[in-house]
């Protein structure tokens, strides 16, 4: 050391000594530069670590978000197949209440009506929308959503989930009352269920249902009084509930026919008949067969026509068919 500067002796192989003098001014700023590239190089591994983090962070939550995403669609798809068989039920016990005689008969829709479809927020669409507005906004590395902001992007669709899951657990206590209801009512009107039609007469397909329709043989429009089930030709015919027979015979355009009455103010008739197995004034029981599907009167083909009176007004027979054969 000379002064205030710094000498360092470098010797060679040759035993020769050399001297570096570096001055003090030279020496401040070496050290001032040490620690700015310090400083720079610390700065740098942070910001790159940082990064590295925030990405690592965003790829686990793109895979969380997928698997929730998974999840709250089969949540919505069985919402929606309880709501479907909650209105099934409910739809079954309005039948029940009409055969029963514990509800007017009416066209209308059910009193407690369906549970309308909710609105759910698509899934998908949240979660990228949300995604796609963090990307807009910067292009730089530490513009990823952090895990903080992620946990806030599903709120919607599971608000919406919580409210209608609500509203099934009401519409569920409501159905539950109303059948424990119409049970106990049931239970006083047994006389009145086991004479009241309540299954499909025959095996076959529904050609024509109940309501106005262009009557085949004329082209006008008229009301339909029953219901069409179309089969072949000697296919068993069963009487729905118990009864007597009013007539059995031959009727102008509706062939060979037979005419049960229910009591109660409740008949049946069936029509177009191949062969008729019950004679007047014989009493039946439900299930017990009473002719064949044919092709007699004013058909278009091999059907029975199947109609439900009530005080001798048609109604509407698929109102009173609980359950096939």
């Amino acid at each position: 050391m000379i002064g205030r500067d710094l000498t360092i002796f470098i010797s060679s192989k040759k035993g020769s000594l050399k001297e570096l003098h570096i001055s003090k001014s030279r020496l401040r700023y070496g050290c001032v530069g040490l620690i700015v590239l310090a400083l720079f190089f610390c700065t740098f591994a942070a910001d790159y670590f940082f990064s590295f983090s925030n990405r690592l962070n965003y790829q686990k939550y793109q895979v969380e978000n997928k698997d929730l995403k998974s999840q709250l669609s089969h949540l919505h798809l069985k919402m929606e197949r309880l709501n479907s068989r909650l209105h099934q039920i409910e739809d079954f016990s309005h039948k029940i209440k009409l055969i029963a005689g514990l509800e007017e008969h009416t066209h209308s829709a059910l009193a407690m009506g369906p549970l309308s479809d909710p609105t759910f927020p698509d899934v998908s669409s949240t979660f990228d929308a949300k995604l796609k507005g963090d990307r807009t906004h910067s292009r730089k590395p530490s513009s990823v959503p952090s895990v903080s902001d992620s946990k806030n992007l599903p709120n919607t669709s599971m608000d919406s989930i919580v409210v209608y899951m609500d509203r099934l657990d009401k519409k569920s206590k409501l159905v539950h009352q109303d059948i424990t209801l119409m049970m106990e009512k049931l239970y006083e009107k047994r006389d009145i269920i086991s004479s009241t039609p309540s299954i499909l007469p025959a095996k076959g397909w529904i050609s024509s249902r109940f309501g106005y329709r262009q009557y085949p043989f004329t082209g006008e429009v008229s009301l339909h009084e029953g219901m069409d089930i179309a089969g072949f030709p000697g296919t068993p015919v069963y009487a729905p509930s118990d009864g007597v027979v009013m007539f059995a015979g031959y009727k102008q355009g509706y062939g060979k026919v037979i005419v049960l009455d229910h009591g109660y103010e409740m008949s049946t008739l069936y029509a177009h008949l191949k062969d008729i197995m019950v004679s007047k004034k014989q009493k039946v029981e439900r299930k017990q067969v009473i002719g064949t599907i044919g092709n007699t009167g004013h058909s278009t083909g091999p059907h029975l026509h199947y109609e439900v009176r009530i005080s001798n007004v048609p109604v509407d027979p698929s109102e009173f068919i609980l359950d096939s054969l």
